[in-house]
């Protein structure tokens, strides 16, 4: 074989090799590429927005990435979003709002900038139609119910969320019963609004109570009260019996391995049966009462058969603090119990007990007065 034949051989044997090294590293740069524009979208797709409500107080990336990054993507609302963030211009940013509106609803934080400058504007006309939509979403859900509880405390917003409510939309029982929106003291005085504004409905009343007892949870005893009074007041002109909610100032019936409650509502009163082992000293019933209390303040009204005396006492404490026995005051049926002693705190516990060890188990039954008593709430 010639040398001329050998290198010819040769060349066509690397060829092959050649070509598909080639081709590696050009799909390997182009793959390098496409996951280098792919990593760089995603960092742009998730940088701050400066939400007009919802506020993020960190610079947004440059317009100039943004404007770049549009005509590679220009149907990503995601993008669009945040170049709208990063425009100077009022125009721009309008401009920008326009183009988004026509994206539909793939973009969360796109629709709660759309949603929130449309309410600015005061073009509210699909402001609805959006929220609704936003909140069919699994994905965005909780940042809509944010937003709506931002926009739930500002007055220029409050009255169109009531509006949409009073509707009754899909998603009105998770928004006035989610724990968090009511987590700040701000948040509850919004609710309070709110509810206040709302046609009365026993879900209403219901949603007073949720947000009486979480106002009591957070040691905010006044605006507890207050959504009480209110839930109370709304409560008697719907004709409700006292067992159809739950506020903390009502008498709510305890649970225990040692025994088993029933309490059935007739008008102001509450029929309690108890079916108890004769062991423990866990509460049979028990209620919150702003404090201070008072010496001699009503806690409880109970009219029980004589067979029922001495089952049954009345105690009271300051929240986490020790129980004090109550003074009992016996006319009849009828005994009300006051308290022995002052409680100098802001929120206090009343509590029905057993007054003693049984032997072994028994059935005691009574009346409870629903209400609170003719002194108030102390």
């Amino acid at each position: 074989m010639q040398s001329g034949d050998c290198v010819m051989c040769l060349q066509n044997r690397l060829l092959p090799i050649a070509i598909a090294m080639s081709v590696g590293v050009t799909t390997g740069a182009i793959a390098e590429k496409a996951t280098h524009a792919h990593d760089r979208r995603a960092i742009l797709t998730t940088a701050p927005t400066r939400q007009l409500v919802a506020g993020d107080d960190r610079r947004p990336g440059s317009l100039v990435e943004y404007t770049a990054e549009l005509a590679r993507a220009p149907i990503n609302p995601a993008l669009l979003n945040r170049w709208i963030a990063a425009a100077p211009s009022a125009d721009d940013r309008s401009r920008g709002l326009a183009l988004l509106r026509n994206m539909g609803f793939r973009d969360a934080g796109s629709q709660v900038n759309i949603i929130v400058d449309a309410l600015l504007s005061g073009s509210t006309a699909d402001v609805v139609e959006r929220i609704d939509g936003l909140l069919a979403q699994r994905v965005g859900r909780a940042q809509a119910i944010e937003t709506l509880s931002r926009l739930e405390r500002m007055p220029q917003f409050a009255t169109a969320l009531v509006g949409r409510l009073d509707l009754k939309p899909n998603w009105r029982g998770h928004y006035l019963f989610d724990q968090a929106l009511l987590a700040d003291p701000a948040g509850r005085r919004a609710r309070l609004r709110t509810l206040s504004a709302l046609r009365p409905g026993a879900d209403t009343l219901s949603a007073y109570a949720f947000a009486s007892q979480e106002s009591w949870k957070r040691h905010d005893f006044a605006l507890a009260d207050e959504f009480w009074q209110r839930g109370a007041a709304q409560r008697a002109k719907l004709g409700l019996p006292i067992g159809r909610s739950s506020f903390p100032f009502d008498w709510r019936a305890m649970t225990s391995a040692d025994f088993e409650t029933a309490v059935v509502p007739e008008g102001d009163l509450m029929v309690v049966s108890i079916q108890w082992n004769g062991s423990g000293a866990a509460a049979f019933l028990a209620r919150n009462q702003l404090g201070p209390v008072r010496p001699g303040a009503w806690l409880a009204r109970i009219v029980a058969p004589a067979a029922e005396e001495g089952r049954i006492t009345v105690m009271y404490r300051c929240q986490g603090a020790g129980w004090i026995a109550s003074r009992p005051v016996t006319r009849g049926r009828e005994t009300i119990f006051r308290a022995s002693r002052e409680l100098a705190c802001a929120g206090a516990e009343v509590a029905i007990v057993p007054a003693t060890r049984s032997d072994g188990p028994m059935k005691i039954q009574f009346d409870l007065f629903a209400g609170n008593g003719p002194e108030g709430r102390s």
